[in-house]
């Protein structure tokens, strides 16, 4: 990602920007969470997957349910996600046990 974002000539400021038609310039403002959610899902259906089932909400919450199993502490995790409510991520958080000792653990 580094590499990614040193090509870009990003040297502070949101790494997810609008790009302007035409792609030959990016705004110096972060994507919408409406934006996001457009780009989640026209992803979904080029995968061939119902974009109804995916939304931003599900890479937010993939991210704290990934951390969780990283033992990130939940205040880091606030931080990157922006949660005001600890009871919101803790209701996240708690979804990564499930996966802990799974069967499928490894595969990717």
């Amino acid at each position: 990602m580094k590499n990614c974002i040193k090509e870009a000539g990003i040297e502070t400021g949101y790494i997810f920007r609008p790009v302007l038609k035409g792609g030959k310039r990016c705004r110096n403002s972060a994507l919408t969470g409406e934006a996001i959610s457009r780009i989640i899902k026209n992803r979904a259906c080029d995968a061939g997957l119902d974009p109804k089932l995916l939304s931003g909400h599900s890479v937010r919450s993939g991210f704290v349910t990934t951390a969780g199993l990283h033992n990130a502490p939940i205040n880091s995790i606030m931080e990157q996600t922006r949660h005001k409510d600890v009871n919101t991520v803790r209701s996240y958080f708690a979804d990564h046990e499930k996966f802990k000792n799974d069967a499928g653990t490894g595969f990717l």
